[in-house]
């Protein structure tokens, strides 16, 4: 599953860097997440529910982050059994603001595969969290 998409910021891209580094902030506007911790610079432990249409299961892992350059670029890394999946955020500036890009691929499998058919779901879903994260940073 291949997935795209960007979100305006009124706000400078350090700005931004800082709030995806919030962890207070990320569990409350990621969806189903009942625990979300920045561990270092290069981890994230998350706990809770991920649901996907009609499919819910509980979730416990670490979010690797095997790339970072502060405050433009980070990527995303989590495997998992069923979900492969590697993302990359970069934030543009856009004069006084910021365009945020994501670019996301993930291999499913198991209960997951499922998922594939699902992809306007998790589209719609991913595009909300970077709104909510906008509305709360500028």
């Amino acid at each position: 599953m291949d997935l795209k998409g960007s979100q305006k910021f009124n706000a400078n891209p350090q700005a931004v860097w800082d709030a995806l580094h919030n962890s207070a902030l990320l569990q409350g506007i990621a969806p189903g997440a009942q625990q979300l911790e920045w561990r270092g610079d290069n981890s994230i432990e998350i706990a809770g529910t991920l649901e996907l249409g009609p499919m819910k299961q509980s979730v416990r892992g670490t979010i690797s982050v095997p790339e970072s350059n502060p405050p433009s670029h980070m990527k995303l890394s989590v495997t998992r059994s069923g979900i492969s999946a590697e993302a990359s955020i970069d934030l543009v500036p856009d004069g006084a603001g910021t365009i945020l890009n994501y670019d996301a691929h993930a291999n499913l499998s198991g209960p997951f595969a499922a998922a594939e058919v699902l992809k306007p779901v998790v589209q719609s879903q991913l595009n909300g969290f970077f709104s909510r994260l906008s509305e709360k940073v500028g």
